[in-house]
């Protein structure tokens, strides 16, 4: 498509990376510099062959690759941190013949991208090395792979070769690091689940940073197009980008278009002052200024195009991951050192219930007398949940403050067994609890190294109307 968007004025460079296969990002980067006019921060970098050498990580895997859509080829350089295309493997680089022998590269690799350039992509021209500083940054990060709604991104070896703690991005690892988006001023993230609603305060967070704040990060909240489809779907974006479209209008239009697999899962998360942000402008640098201070945010979806001002969710309840059963004094189910990390076959896991914490010095709150707890689990999103199965994942060794304890299903997709726990809490407690043995932590149909699983909550009590909420937002690592 040609297009009428001017130059930029000032060079303005962008950077891929891809733990799948690859397609969709250099057909991105590659129509975007056609397009645009900008520069592949890549670039920069030492170029042999058809491989970039970042000097401080010369291990890493950075591949100039030409991939065919249709009949038309594109080429472009991105970072591959699981090797070429995702499958673990990375020749004339790393000399491991399988993905298993590579796993140490494979997480390395990763440990660069996540640690040292996601949050702050960075090239030094002179030493021609990635990283925190340098002398040009890129203002937008196209990343693909896959996700998961905790906001972990992970690759095609990492999920389905061997389990690892190793991550292209950890949102809550960023958080806890006090790390923010500080070069790119829009970030996209071709990823299953990534923006789900439970974590977009938390993705505002990484947006807050005072001195060079991210604009808008776009993305999906539920399933996201395979490679092959994101690369037209890019095309298309871009399209309507060189329309006059701005950020968030091209990102709705295009996957709103595209079609079921698209329309109902996008998700913009956008500083209120760049919602009108468009290429002519910023190729201009005449992009408008925002303010972190205070930080406002929208979140877009099919559902809500006008957008939404991103809060904090509030639970009506809590609903837990716990490594032992909450009976000491003092214990509390939001404590640290009770928080289940992860849970893997063998393993001894609690899931406890408890009502909000009541503000001192009031005394701890409680049930409600004749309270009950419908948990339904459910693996990853709703179209992977359909073979969740209680009584072949789960054993249960032991109550607490548990009347009368039921299975049932009642998620729709489920084709097996029971899907839900019904609990119904003996007299007012503080917290109610089930510990489990670990059978299977990932329904055995599926063949999947890791995934996470979650609770939809239905409370039912006394006086009060049903309560639902989906407790995504505390979710356990399944392996």
């Amino acid at each position: 498509m040609s297009t009428k968007i001017k130059s930029p004025q000032t060079p303005l460079f962008y950077v891929g990376i891809d733990g799948t296969e690859a397609v969709d990002t250099v057909v991105f980067g590659n129509y975007w510099a056609q397009n645009f006019k900008w520069t592949n921060l890549l670039s920069k970098l030492a170029l042999a062959g058809q491989r970039y050498t970042d000097a401080d990580h010369p291990s890493l895997p950075i591949r100039r690759k030409g991939q065919k859509l249709g009949k038309d080829l594109f080429v472009d350089g991105c970072i591959m941190p699981e090797g070429d295309d995702g499958t673990g493997l990375d020749a004339g680089n790393w000399a491991g013949p399988d993905v298993k022998t590579n796993q140490p590269s494979i997480e390395a690799a990763i440990d660069v991208v996540r640690t040292s350039f996601a949050m702050s992509p960075r090239c030094d021209t002179t030493k021609k090395a990635l990283g925190l500083t340098g002398d040009i940054k890129a203002d937008l990060v196209y990343f693909s792979s896959h996700g998961l709604m905790d906001g972990r991104l992970l690759g095609e070896a990492t999920l389905h070769k061997f389990s690892s703690s190793h991550y292209m991005f950890d949102l809550e690892v960023a958080l806890a690091g006090g790390s923010r988006f500080t070069a790119p001023k829009w970030v996209i993230i071709a990823a299953c689940s990534i923006l789900s609603e439970s974590n977009w305060n938390s993705w505002r967070t990484l947006m807050s940073d005072p001195g060079d704040p991210v604009r808008g990060i776009l993305g999906y909240s539920g399933t996201s197009p395979a490679a092959e489809s994101a690369a037209r779907l890019n095309i298309a974006f871009i399209n309507k980008l060189a329309s006059g479209m701005t950020m968030v209008e091209a990102w709705q239009k295009t996957n709103e278009a595209f079609g079921n697999e698209t329309r109902d899962n996008w998700v913009a998360l956008c500083n209120v002052g760049a919602v009108g942000d468009t290429l002519a402008d910023w190729n201009a640098v005449n992009l408008k200024p925002i303010s972190v201070n205070p930080l406002v945010v929208k979140g877009f979806t099919n559902a809500i195009p006008a957008g939404k001002i991103v809060t904090a969710p509030v639970e009506p309840y809590r609903v837990r991951w716990l490594n032992r059963k909450p009976d000491k004094p003092g214990d509390d189910v939001d404590a640290a050192a009770l928080k289940a990390a992860e849970v893997k076959p063998g393993d001894t896991v609690t899931i406890a219930v408890a009502p909000l914490p009541a503000t001192a010095p009031a005394p701890a709150a409680t049930f409600a007398a004749g309270t009950r707890i419908d948990l339904t689990l459910f693996f990853i999103q709703i179209r992977f949940s359909k073979e969740v199965d209680l009584d072949a994942m789960f054993d249960v060794k032991d109550q607490l403050n548990i009347k009368r304890l039921d299975k049932k299903r009642v998620n729709p997709s489920s084709a097996l067994g029971n899907d839900t726990w019904s609990i119904l809490i003996e007299g007012t407690p503080t917290v109610a609890a089930l510990t489990l043995k670990c059978k299977h932590a990932i329904p055995a149909t599926q063949s999947l190294t890791q995934g996470i699983l979650w609770f939809h909550g239905l409370l039912t009590s006394p006086g009060v109307n049903d309560v639902h909420f989906d407790f995504k937002g505390k979710s356990v690592t399944a392996r």
